[in-house]
């Protein structure tokens, strides 16, 4: 996770309540330098398998290029301010009408 410029200390806080719920080490891993520099090594190293970032749409485009050359599996949310985290959600017992 490349935390963000804006807020920093969210991202802290996301990686800190990741390893309170126990993941296991490298499952959440917090990047804390914003700039290009870094998206970009991320998307090149060959032990990454998949990319998912909110980026800026310019970014974004970037991004696929990169990740498209080393056929690199990706989620982005072009030009998102607001990330979701998805949880199971509870089982509700409905009847049909």
């Amino acid at each position: 996770m490349q935390g963000t410029g804006t807020a920093p200390l969210s991202s802290y806080a996301f990686a800190e309540a990741a390893a309170k719920a126990g993941l296991p080490a490298g499952i959440v891993n917090l990047l804390t330098d914003t700039g290009p520099e870094v998206r970009e090594a991320i998307v090149r190293d060959p032990r990454v398998d998949m990319v998912a970032l909110t980026e800026s749409v310019r970014a974004s485009v970037q991004i696929m290029e990169l990740a498209a050359a080393s056929v690199k599996r990706g989620a982005l949310e072009p030009g998102g301010k607001s990330a979701d985290i998805t949880c199971e959600m509870p089982t509700r017992n409905r009847r049909s009408r």
